[in-house]
């Protein structure tokens, strides 16, 4: 598991090793003594523009200095893996652009234990609200869940709604389908997901009774269909 403080001790044990102060060392990289410091003490990681300069200076190569294959391959710009860890992405994302943060986050494991650090997605509620747009379309339910809560209430109640009349089509599209042979079920896990995610945030109390509604007549047609296996 990627650790900032892993780094943090290892930037400083080559300065140390290589002779340098911090001062020496932000001299040749082109950055200021604080920032030296900064890396140091895990408060911060280096821009993705000083890895390679800091790497120089330290007699390392920045596959030393990260020491997670995951990340280092994200920085030189090379494959980026299906899933990256939510430590993995915390690492990284403050060295990327945001056209390539919006890719990752797509592709973080399915684990809202942990708080992801965003901050450097975005400077505003436009484009969070943008990322947000696609994570729907895309079915992301980790990222929606991780970014609904700083958009506009305007926006999460037009999603919402967006959200709500997917569900009431796809709804009446099995009421009108159901006995067709060749009828496949929509993944309600997902959809219903997604809306459960996007509806808290939601301020339209009617939107919310009609999705507890809907989740009651989902949960009690499973209950039908088990009953005769439970007794």
């Amino acid at each position: 598991m990627f650790n900032m403080m892993n780094v943090a001790e290892r930037i400083l044990t080559a300065r140390k090793k290589a002779g340098l102060t911090q001062m020496e060392v932000a001299n040749r990289v082109g950055v200021s003594f604080q920032a030296i410091s900064n890396w140091e003490r895990g408060v911060s990681m280096p821009d993705i523009s000083n890895l390679e300069p800091l790497a120089n200076v330290l007699g390392m190569t920045v596959d030393d200095i990260i020491c997670d294959p995951v990340i280092t391959s994200i920085i030189k710009n090379e494959e980026i893996p299906e899933e990256i860890s939510p430590d993995q992405f915390n690492a990284v994302s403050p060295l990327l652009m945001p056209e390539t943060n919006i890719e990752l986050l797509k592709r973080v494991e399915n684990n809202t234990d942990k708080e992801l650090n965003i901050e450097s997605l975005c400077k505003g509620k436009s484009e969070i609200e943008k990322m947000v747009t696609e994570a729907y379309e895309d079915d992301n339910v980790t990222a929606v869940s991780i970014l609904i809560g700083r958009c506009s209430e305007a926006f999460i109640s037009d999603l919402a709604e967006r959200a709500y009349a997917q569900k009431k089509a796809e709804k009446d599209y099995e009421d009108e389908h159901e006995d067709d042979e060749d009828y496949e079920e929509p993944d309600y896990h997902r959809t219903t997901g997604l809306f459960s995610v996007i509806i808290q945030h939601d301020s339209d109390t009617h939107r919310h009774e009609l999705f507890k509604r809907a989740v009651k007549d989902r949960l009690s047609s499973f209950i039908s269909i088990l009953l005769p296996y439970i007794g």
